[in-house]
């Protein structure tokens, strides 16, 4: 990631007229994105754990809890 810091701030006035520190917070915001994705994808995960908390809860609730038996 420094390394693309580096890249980007060295050639940001040579190949188009954006300034090194416009240039690293656009990189930074395109490398962010992809973990937007991930982490609404934890949070929808989270929350639906959550409704179902009683279904799987074997401490509280042993006798209804779905548990995988072997």
């Amino acid at each position: 990631m420094a390394f693309l810091s580096y890249v980007n701030i060295a050639t940001s006035g040579k190949v188009v007229e954006v300034s090194g520190i416009d240039a690293t917070k656009q990189l930074a915001i395109v490398s962010a994105f992809p973990l937007l994705l991930i982490v609404a994808l934890m949070i929808y995960l989270a929350v639906k754990a959550l409704v179902k908390y009683e279904d799987y809860d074997v401490i509280d609730n042993p006798d209804t809890a779905i548990v995988l038996k072997n």
